[in-house]
């Protein structure tokens, strides 16, 4: 049934391909956030196993969630709102489980577990504001090029223009007192 699924979504998702403009479309994109959402939602529905769990297996789930959501900040960083539903969805259950308790060690372990999370959505946008700074330097970047070569078949016309009048006749040249060239 998985494969039968998956050739499915590869013949389907390869159809849009070919377009020259390869911008998601908008049902793209919010099946994207839904499916970011619910990832990490599943994630975080671990914490739900939490008082069954032996403590060093806890541990073992906070950093599996931890590493989900590091992991989360970066490959989600072009879609940042598809990686904060992620994040989110991935460690709000377990920080609140950790806050529930009330107790010191779990309280400076749920401050942790916020901080970090709070670390992992900035680094989220700060790679997201680095992707957009790219992309408009490469821009720039091939605008410029553009411009430079647009000036330089300007510049050869006219070198082109004036080595047709040099050559046409003969040539004379008029310097100043300070032997600089003036005609």
């Amino acid at each position: 049934m998985s494969l039968v699924f998956f050739r499915w979504w590869t013949r389907r998702s390869n159809q849009g391909l070919s377009r020259s403009d390869a911008r998601p479309s908008r049902r793209a994109i919010r099946h994207g956030l839904i499916f970011a959402g619910l990832s990490g939602g599943l994630w975080g529905v671990l914490t739900v196993l939490m008082p069954e769990l032996p403590e060093t297996h806890r541990v073992g789930v906070f950093l599996v969630q931890g590493g989900m959501a590091a992991g989360a900040a970066a490959t989600l960083a072009a879609m940042p709102g598809a990686a904060f539903l992620f994040i989110l969805g991935c460690m709000l259950p377990s920080i609140f489980y950790l806050l529930s308790y009330g107790q010191m060690p779990f309280l400076g372990l749920g401050l942790m577990l916020i901080t970090f999370t709070l670390a992992m959505l900035g680094t989220t946008r700060m790679l997201f504001q680095s992707m957009l700074d790219q992309q408009t330097a490469e821009r720039g970047h091939e605008r410029a090029l553009r411009e430079n070569a647009a000036n330089l078949q300007r510049f050869e016309r006219a070198r082109e223009e004036w080595l047709a009048v040099a050559g046409a006749g003969p040539g004379f040249a008029l310097f100043d007192q300070a032997d600089s060239l003036l005609v």
